[in-house]
């Protein structure tokens, strides 16, 4: 190698440029009119497939995204109706909720007023029957107490029993022996004077407090005890039936 360099040679550099401009005029290529149509219009093929292509590919790629924008909407308006219909189910069901509580409510207080009302009707009952009670006790009292220390009853039970009756004004008022040598003067005259005529006696076959008037029509016998019984029976049996009716 260092030989070489070393070594001394000319060059003629005018045949060089020659022998290049030469080469280069020979080797090139002839290109002719219809040739470069030919190439423009593959160009421009070129061109077009490829911008057709491209159009495409947006077109595509614009119609997947208007699916995606589409699906999501087609998803959110779902998941929009799936939560109303959640939402409503919740309602419906707190207004069930809320009804069946309300029920409940209506209910008890109907139990409630029942339960109310049967007690006061039963506590209304037990007073009656213990008025009742009192009532013919206290009816009781005074009747005995009246009968047995008194006879300003007897010139009256047979005003009343005499009321209205058609009958000849003699009449005869046996009394028990008791009853009667218990009258003073002024008793046995009221009674006497109760109808015009009437006489009054001492009858053996009665006792106690019974009094017998015989008219012309027949003989009313009265017990003040006896009709006492009936009273206080007739009082209970009407509460009792007042009551069957209140239940």
């Amino acid at each position: 190698m260092s030989n070489i360099i070393k070594g001394s040679y000319p060059v003629n550099t005018q045949k060089v440029v020659e022998i290049g401009k030469h080469f280069l005029e020979d080797s090139a290529p002839v290109l002719s009119m219809e040739s470069i149509t030919k190439l423009e219009e593959e160009t421009r093929l070129t061109l077009e497939n490829a911008t057709a292509q491209a159009d495409q590919m947006i077109s595509e790629a614009k119609l997947e995204v208007e699916k995606m924008y589409e699906l999501a909407d087609k998803q959110i308006e779902e998941e929009k109706k799936e939560f109303e219909k959640q939402l409503n189910y919740k309602k419906d069901e707190s207004d069930k909720e809320y009804a069946n509580i309300i029920n409940q409510a209506n209910q008890s207080a109907q139990k409630i007023h029942e339960q109310a009302l049967f007690e006061k009707n039963q506590t209304l009952q037990n007073i009656e029957s213990e008025v009742v009670d009192l009532v013919i006790a206290l009816v009781g009292s005074i009747v005995s107490n009246e009968v047995s220390n008194s006879n300003k009853w007897i010139p009256y039970i047979v005003s009343k029993l005499l009321f209205g009756e058609d009958i000849a004004p003699d009449i005869e008022i046996g009394l028990s022996e008791s009853v009667y040598d218990s009258l003073t003067k002024e008793e046995l005259s009221d009674l006497s004077n109760v109808r015009k005529n009437a006489k009054v006696d001492v009858n053996d076959r009665l006792s106690g407090h019974t009094i017998e008037i015989s008219t012309d029509r027949g003989q009313i016998i009265y017990d003040p005890f006896k009709s006492l019984r009936e009273v206080t029976k007739d009082l209970k049996l009407l509460s009792e039936v007042e009551d069957g009716f209140a239940q």
